[in-house]
């Protein structure tokens, strides 16, 4: 199997071909995941790393009942062909939305927090701060600029990809620029919704949102492998990443591949932070996407989809409808992650990369969700075994 890699002068791993070897590992069975799948779709979504020259992969899919079926596919590290493992930590990007929206709406329930009230009772100097609620925050239709647009912010990063960001310099980049549109006018994605909402939880708890995902999230499912990294480093095991980016700018989405293992997802705040595992995000699906750890009240409001503009695509309250699916996808410098449920099959289908982005703009753990999305829609998959 080949992978386009070469080493130039200044670190960057350039196209060229060498041989890489792809590992598979495929431990449990679906009963609905019959004989006529098994050989052939293993080889479809081996062949489809290898098409997007992506280093490695894991891939679970996770009925309701029936035992998982996983993949550990490709390698961790490109240069000692450490094959990829089921157990390995990876960051998971915007997946962490879901887990804070959970905890932002188990307060709202306690009383302890309103959708209703506006952000600058718990932050000052917001732009346009007292007409922003926390409902507008939680469907991302706020208008408050996006951080990692700003050039600065991303230079910055790039000069210091270790740095621990604290959470007020995220905000000094944010507010910089101003915001795109008045409150309320309509939807367009930005971090800086969760990086606000998390610290309007750590106002009403007295902790770091990192320990009330913990408490909230994490212990009732158990969870043992999933928060916030310690000074940014990914708990053992874990690969290497890689990203595709620009010749002379890591962030973008170009086509000159590096190797970006030591870029810590801090600036991202709570906003995508979060590592996790193939299993812990296995089990976290279902609940996650179907509100079990809320209350109905809560539930319907985290489901309260807004229209995105996107085909295909609705936004709850820090949760996305994507293709039927229910749950969030997310990359950061080095990882790509998909994380839904899918309601009609009663399954889970999550996917992890240590390849933040294609050099053709796609994303692979999205494209290798699409691989097993397919297979799920075929009919005899909806059979009873």
């Amino acid at each position: 199997m080949t992978l386009i890699l070469c080493r130039t002068a200044d670190g960057t791993i350039r196209s060229r071909r060498v041989v890489v070897t792809i590992v598979l590992a495929v431990i449990g069975c679906l009963p609905a995941w019959a004989a006529p799948v098994g050989e052939e779709f293993d080889e479809r979504l081996a062949a489809r790393l290898e098409a997007m020259e992506c280093p490695g992969a894991l891939v679970g899919v996770f009925p309701d009942e029936g035992e998982p079926r996983r993949w550990a596919l490709g390698v961790a590290d490109v240069e000692s062909r450490r094959p990829m493992t089921l157990d390995m930590h990876m960051r998971i990007g915007s997946v962490s939305k879901p887990l804070l929206g959970t905890v932002v709406l188990q307060l709202v329930g306690e009383g302890k927090l309103s959708l209703d009230e506006p952000i600058s009772k718990y932050v000052p100097d917001v732009p346009a701060g007292e007409s922003i609620t926390l409902e507008m925050l939680g469907h991302n239709t706020s208008g408050l600029f996006n951080t990692i647009e700003n050039k600065q912010f991303q230079r910055a990063i790039m000069d210091d990809p270790e740095r621990n960001w604290p959470f007020d310099e995220i905000l000094e980049f944010t507010f910089a620029r101003p915001s795109y549109f008045s409150p309320g006018e309509k939807f367009r994605y930005s971090n800086t919704n969760a990086v606000l909402l998390a610290r309007a939880v750590e106002q009403v708890t007295g902790h770091s949102y990192g320990e009330e995902i913990q408490r909230r999230v994490c212990r009732p499912l158990g969870l043992r492998h999933t928060g916030v990294p310690v000074d940014g480093k990914l708990p053992e095991p874990c690969p290497r990443a890689y990203r595709n980016g620009y010749p002379d700018k890591v962030i973008g989405y170009g086509d000159v591949f590096y190797d970006v293992t030591p870029y810590s997802a801090s600036w991202t705040n709570a906003a995508g932070e979060l590592y996790s595992t193939l299993d812990d995000l296995g089990r976290l699906a279902r609940p996650l996407a179907t509100g079990q750890l809320l209350e109905q009240p809560q539930r319907s409001q985290m489901h309260d989809w807004t229209d995105t503009g996107h085909a295909g695509i609705k936004y709850g309250f820090l949760i996305a409808e994507r293709d039927d699916g229910i749950g969030h996808t997310g990359d950061v410098p080095g990882f790509n992650a998909v994380c839904l449920y899918y309601p009609q099959w009663k399954t889970s289908v999550v996917v992890l990369t240590n390849l933040s982005n294609n050099n053709d703009e796609t994303m692979p753990a999205e494209e290798l969700a699409k691989v097993v999305v397919e297979q799920l829609g075929r009919e005899e998959l909806r059979d009873e075994p």
